[in-house]
């Protein structure tokens, strides 16, 4: 009975062109492996469901008049808004860079991997898919209160985001699971 009656949202219809069709349950489960903030994993879920605050969304419910960026002329969706915007790729090519410079990798942070996170596996999965949902967040907040997207700003909050799970850690004594995973990122900070 639910097997004949399940349809496919339409929020994943539109998420066609990205070529994720087999990867929808690493996608959603991705949020809840690489943290435990409920805030942040909430947010995810509101890009995979396409109901992200953006100015195109808001201006189609007629809360806004136009569905333009506020930093440029372009139609603000979800992608244009968490990273097609020069404000926002700018951000990206620093994130990038500093976390290239610090692993000594070559990694690269494409749109694919800005929205759906890094699902396949690689050297410091949960870190990396922290640090960009982390940043989503950040920067829907910045755009939500028409506020600079700064990446130093940024390195501020993850390193106080460390502060406070170090010290979880080490109130369940747990501290050499926090070393393991965050001591080069902590370290860089």
């Amino acid at each position: 009975f639910v097997t004949d009656k399940w349809v496919r949202p339409t929020s994943l219809c539109k998420w066609q062109l990205y070529n994720v069709e087999d990867d929808w349950i690493n996608i959603f489960t991705l949020p809840y492996t690489c943290t435990k903030d409920t805030r942040l994993q909430a947010f995810q879920y509101r890009i995979l469901h396409r109901i992200l605050p953006c100015n195109k969304w808001l201006n189609k419910l007629t809360i806004i008049d136009s569905d333009t960026c506020n930093v440029c002329d372009a139609v603000d969706d979800i992608e244009h808004f968490l990273f097609l915007c020069p404000a926002t790729r700018t951000f990206w090519q620093h994130l990038e860079r500093w976390w290239n410079g610090l692993f000594q990798s070559h990694a690269s942070l494409t749109l694919k991997h800005i929205i759906f996170g890094i699902y396949y596996d690689l050297n410091y999965y949960a870190e990396i898919n922290f640090i960009i949902l982390l940043a989503k967040h950040y920067i829907y907040i910045k755009k939500h209160y028409k506020q600079n997207i700064c990446f130093f700003a940024f390195l501020g909050i993850l390193k106080h985001k460390l502060m406070i799970e170090e010290y979880i850690h080490k109130m369940n004594n747990t501290f050499s699971i926090f070393e393991k995973k965050w001591q080069i990122i902590y370290d860089a900070l």
